[in-house]
């Protein structure tokens, strides 16, 4: 192709559409991919990170059960020198 030919082929309004059509669509093909895996991404974090939040919780969970055991709390009462009520101590609350 010589270089009026190549001139007359851009000049065509049909060939210069498709060609601006084309580019268009394959722009937001492109967009449309990298956005999905941006969001891949974030959901891949957002999982990770409630992967973490439920582990977390599971210890703290095991953390409180080990603290509010009977053998703790006898262990704690006796640090302090706790005994336990007597019964002219106890006082019944009415619902």
């Amino acid at each position: 192709m010589n270089k009026d030919n190549l001139k007359s082929f851009f000049k065509d309004s049909v060939t210069l559409s498709i060609m601006i059509t084309f580019i268009i669509i394959a722009f937001s093909a492109v967009t449309y991919r990298m956005r999905g895996v941006e969001l891949d991404y974030e959901n891949t974090k957002i999982k990770k990170q409630k992967r973490e939040t439920i582990l977390r919780n599971k210890k703290f969970k095991a953390k409180r059960a080990k603290l509010l055991s009977i053998e703790n709390l006898n262990s704690f009462a006796k640090k302090l020198k706790m005994s336990e009520p007597k019964p002219k101590q106890i006082i019944v609350i009415p619902e």
